[in-house]
């Protein structure tokens, strides 16, 4: 099993810092798509939810579904990567480990997350989860 590769990452305003020597309590907004953005684009989380709503909404579909992120992405000047028929996918820290000197966006089961230079920028661990497809610039 390979190492984890997470750097804890949360642009969401509601999100306040934990008290010193503690962990952060898990999140459970629902707005990872938007913190993958921010991740990769270096976006505020307002900016981004904006842009990704106005995207989507050339979709007719919200922006954390597949068609409307897919919007989002095409409109933000990310590429759609596919692993081939029958090829093993990459678990997202295998990903990690072998795309150090990449930003992407990963689309794994009811999840988007970033790596960026072989860091997970998350508010949890998914390392663990494998890669459907990804983003990249």
């Amino acid at each position: 099993m390979s190492k984890s590769h997470l750097k804890y990452f949360n642009p969401n305003p509601l999100y306040k810092e934990p008290k010193a020597g503690k962990k952060p309590k898990v999140w459970r907004i629902g707005d990872c798509a938007v913190r993958a953005v921010c991740a990769a684009t270096g976006m505020s989380w307002e900016t981004a939810y904006l842009t990704m709503s106005e995207s989507a909404m050339k979709a007719y579909a919200p922006f954390n579904t597949l068609e409307g992120f897919e919007q989002v992405m095409v409109d933000l000047g990310f590429k759609k990567v596919s692993y081939p028929r029958g090829q093993k996918r990459e678990t997202v820290n295998e990903f990690a480990e072998t795309h150090k000197d990449m930003i992407a966006i990963i689309n794994l089961a009811g999840h988007y997350t970033c790596v960026k230079n072989g860091e997970i920028l998350d508010t949890w661990d998914c390392g663990w989860k494998t890669a459907y497809n990804y983003w990249v610039k």
